[in-house]
């Protein structure tokens, strides 16, 4: 048993089946307070937890009494709770099961535990309350119920009711004089019917009643049948008129028992919530004299002073008709609360007013009216701010979201489709934080690098790329773990684009372009002309295509529908081919890149010393639809000799069709162009150069190039190139398996040891080099799986067994060194789902010849990990570029006893 003390009461508490043992003590969960004609207990979520709690109270007569709805609001009952969760349990001193009289009101009241984590627990709660002094008339106005309360003796029996009409006299004449003797008994007016009814009834119909020595106490829901709503000054009330009587042979006691109460009033905006109550309740107030005694408002039931009034900013005041309260949202005194509605994040706002007001008339020594009132406002919609603190040098996400409650609380982050808790996200490099404000609310801040999975990284224009943080947060309400989501999208523009490159190049029968990638056109698409590059679209014989992730290289055949010719001279046919990279999604042109070349056109032109030119035009340079008959020179009448679908011959003098002069010192140089012009269009679509130079003195012809795309420097020569992969059977590179001899076994993690080697050249300034290598389980060097050993001539970074470059010296086999490339690297096995596939496994490598003796260095053949001479080099033009080798079957891999 336990005995606690408070202002004006003794609290007795007694744990009826087990002793309290939490850490937090009982007292500090369960609390009790007196009011002057309520009490309360308080009871606190963390002691209720996941069990249910139920409240009983015990009579006079010790009967113990569940408090259910019907029953709270006709014995003088509140329950509730609130949103974290807390109960309250208030009851009037003139409630059904208090003890009271003129000086004390006794109370017990039984708190029962059950479910959850315990067996059922009971606890008595047992309270005297020192009580004030009553005024002869005091009424209640509780959320579930009015109360009004009289003295026996008061007011006297005057000539006529207390009603508004004498014809409420008249009628509860009548009752009265038909009413029985010795018993209590009750008269209803409404505007519209009077009813009596003996007070054992009204009990049986809802209504509370009963009497102290001095006082008589009728209590109704605001539901009750007997009530209506009337207007006062604009504002609704319920208002229960009535009379309660005592006959006896020789005399009538009539006791006006009616009460008012309001029942709305409240207006909220964005800001702040108004409460408005009539000053003088016409329906109680029994008189034209009447006098304010005192008007006061407080909260959480305890009236407040004028000056903590101001400080927390309310607003206060009475006129002539009405007591208005105006609470500026999330002011002292009140509580905010997180929700979830539809998915969002909204909040209310609540605070529990509390008003009396006291006032004299000519027949009531005096009236203490008490209203309480609690408070909640609708949903507000709630929008968290996403303040981005980042710096975009630093290259990290920082950002705060908020602020939100304190009873907000951040469980998962979902970036993509990636849904992650918060440890998980913290393993995987993301900082989480939280920041709190004075004010209790918080606020989350997240810290991301750039470089981490679901950052979306777009070019922007010149060196920008766009990092856009596109980023979810899971947030739950506290204690329901209602859950809502919050969509963070922060964007930082950095100068840290790399575009890419290309070199262009052609031999005899390609145009090649090599584009080395920057970092910003990984997902670019790329086209030559309206052509998409692809794997697939790449295949036919007019195209080479090879792409190694870090650069790529394009060739087009010279006879391709897409190779643009641009003109005609002695010297040549001058090719072009054009390469674009597209935005994936809207196909604008990112970048583009050309190579021109001049090709053998010893058939195309002549320029005879008599002034007669023949010209053989191709119908090309990318346009479609162009009739080859309908081209014609500068002058339109001149028009082809004669032509085919794909090509014009046109034969005409210098000093014709259009045909312009120049002069020089010593040169006559003579122009005309090809044109081909759609039907109704005035520029044209097709237009290509004839030129042809004659010397003053000789007359004889020259070719005119184009000095913006001068042809690739190039010294063919002849001959034809065979490549060879052989398996060495150990380090020494001097025994090698023969073809019959494959498959070979090997263990996984042995070494093996390749040579690729040059055959049947005799020119030692060739130099071979290994491009890239990598094994397949299939003879098809484009089969998958693919795993690369050499990635542009250097170890794969990626694979924990790095390859090994062998030197390869001069000996009896080996003339030319340069012809050579060996390597070294660990057997290995592939393997799918984490099972090791018992397959064969070839090695393929791309191979690129380079020429020794010309100047200028070329990027295929610049290869910096390869041991040795590395620079200097340029591809052997009169030779495909790139070659192929495979080896054989190599293993059939197993794991080593």
């Amino acid at each position: 048993m336990a005995q606690l003390s408070f202002w004006g009461i003794t609290l007795l508490i007694v744990f009826a089946s087990e002793v309290w043992s939490q850490a937090v003590p009982f007292s500090e969960l369960v609390t009790a307070d007196c009011f002057s004609n309520l009490f309360r207990i308080r009871v606190k979520n963390s002691f209720i937890g996941s069990g249910v709690l139920t409240v009983a109270v015990i009579d006079q007569l010790g009967k113990t009494v569940n408090v259910t709805p019907s029953i709270a609001s006709q014995c003088g009952y509140t329950t509730s709770y609130d949103f974290w969760g807390n109960f309250e349990f208030r009851a009037s001193v003139f409630s059904c099961s208090s003890v009271t009289d003129d000086g004390n009101a006794s109370f017990a009241v039984q708190l029962q535990l059950s479910g959850g984590n315990i067996d059922a627990s009971t606890y008595l709660v047992e309270k005297t309350c020192t009580l004030p002094k009553w005024a002869p008339r005091e009424m209640l106005c509780e959320a579930n119920y009015m109360e009004v309360s009289v003295r026996h003796s008061l007011p006297p029996i005057l000539n006529r009711p207390l009603q508004d009409s004498p014809e409420d006299w008249e009628t509860i004449i009548t009752d009265v004089a038909a009413a029985e003797f010795s018993l209590w008994q009750i008269v209803f007016i409404r505007s519209d019917k009077t009813k009596r009814m003996l007070v054992t009834d009204a009990i049986s119909s809802g209504y509370g009643m009963n009497n102290t020595k001095s006082r008589l106490v009728l209590r109704s829901s605001y539901g009750a049948n007997e009530t209506e709503i009337v207007m006062i000054d604009g504002l609704p009330v319920s208002a229960v008129r009535s009379s309660t009587f005592f006959k006896q042979p020789w005399m009538v006691t009539l006791i006006d028992t009616a009460v008012v109460c309001p029942v709305d009033g409240l207006t909220f905006t964005h800001e702040k919530i108004t409460w408005e109550s009539p000053r003088i309740l016409s329906r109680a107030v029994s008189s034209a004299v009447f006098s304010d005694s005192k008007i006061l408002m407080g909260v959480e039931l305890q009236i407040l002073s004028s000056e903590t009034i101001a400080r927390r900013n309310y607003s206060f005041t009475v006129n002539e008709t009405t007591v208005v309260v105006v609470i500026p949202f999330g002011a002292e005194g009140g509580t905010y609360k997180s929700h979830v509605f539809n998915g969002q994040y909204v909040v209310t706002y609540s605070i529990e007013l509390f008003l009396e007001h006291v006032w004299k008339d000519n027949l009531w020594e005096e009236t203490r009216h008490v209203i309480v009132n609690p408070v909640t406002t609708p949903l507000m919609l709630r929008s968290a701010a996403i303040i981005n603190n980042t710096i975009p040098d630093t290259k990290i996400f920082n950002v705060t979201v908020g602020p939100f409650l304190g009873d907000v609380q951040l469980i998962n982050i979902t970036v993509g489709t990636q849904i992650l808790t918060i440890d998980d996200a913290r393993l995987n490099g993301y900082s989480i934080d939280f920041e709190k404000y004075p004010n209790g609310s918080i606020a989350f801040v997240l810290k991301v690098p750039f470089d981490k999975d679901g950052i979306d990284v777009e070019y922007e224009t010149e060196d920008i790329r766009l990092y856009t943080l596109n980023i979810t947060l899971g947030l739950s309400v506290l204690p329901w773990n209602e859950t809502f989501a919050e969509v963070v999208v922060v964007v930082a523009a950095v100068r840290d684009a790399v575009l890419p490159t290309a070199t262009g190049y052609c031999d005899n029968y390609y145009l090649y372009l090599s584009v080395t990638r920057g970092n910003v056109d990984q997902n670019w698409l790329v086209f030559i002309g309206n052509m998409q590059v692809t794997p697939d679209t790449m295949t036919d014989s007019e195209y080479f295509w090879n792409d190694n992730g870090t650069h790529f290289t394009v060739g087009v055949s010279r006879y391709s529908s897409y190779v643009n010719h641009e003109g005609i001279d002695q010297h040549g046919l001058g090719s072009r081919i054009v390469l674009t990279m597209r935005h994936k999604t809207t196909l604008k042109i990112m970048v583009t890149f050309s190579v021109s070349c001049r090709f053998d056109a010893k058939d195309l032109i002549d320029c005879f010393p008599n002034g007669t030119v023949k010209a053989t035009v191709m119908k090309m340079s990318g346009i479609l639809n162009t009739d080859a008959s309908k081209l014609a020179l500068l002058d339109e009448s001149c028009s082809p000799l004669e032509s085919n679908g794909s090509a014009a011959v046109f034969i005409f003098n210098v000093n014709a069709c259009g045909t312009a002069r120049k002069f020089t010192s010593n040169t006559v140089r003579y122009e005309n162009e090809v044109l081909f012009f759609p039907p109704g269009m005035a520029e044209p679509s097709y237009r290509i150069n004839i030129t042809c130079d004659y010397p003053v003195s000789e007359m004889l012809f020259v070719g005119y190039g184009f000095e913006e795309n001068p042809a690739p420097a190039v010294e063919p020569g002849n001959g034809s190139l065979a490549l060879i992969m052989r398996l060495s059977k150990d380090a020494s590179f001097s025994k090698f398996y023969a073809e019959n001899e494959y498959p070979v076994t090997e263990y996984l993690g042995s070494s093996l040891y390749f040579e690729v080697e040059l055959l049947y050249s005799e020119d030692p300034q060739l130099e071979l080099f290994l491009e890239d290598c990598w094994a397949s389980t299939s003879p098809s060097r484009t089969s998958n799986p693919q795993w690369d050993v050499i990635v542009g001539s250097c170890e794969n970074t990626g694979d924990s067994q790095k390859t090994v470059f062998h030197p390869v010296t001069a000996n009896a086999r080996i003339k030319f060194p340069s012809h050579l490339k060996r390597f070294e690297v660990k057997m290995f096995a592939f393997a799918q789902e984490e099972n090791v596939l018992l397959e064969n496994v070839f090695f393929h490598c791309s191979v690129v010849i380079c020429d020794a003796r010309l100047e200028t260095p070329d990027t295929l053949c610049a290869r910096s990990c390869i041991p040795r001479k590395q620079r200097g080099r340029r591809s052997a033009q009169n030779y495909h570029l790139h070659g192929y080798v495979t080896s054989g079957a190599v293993i059939k891999p197993y794991v080593q006893k």
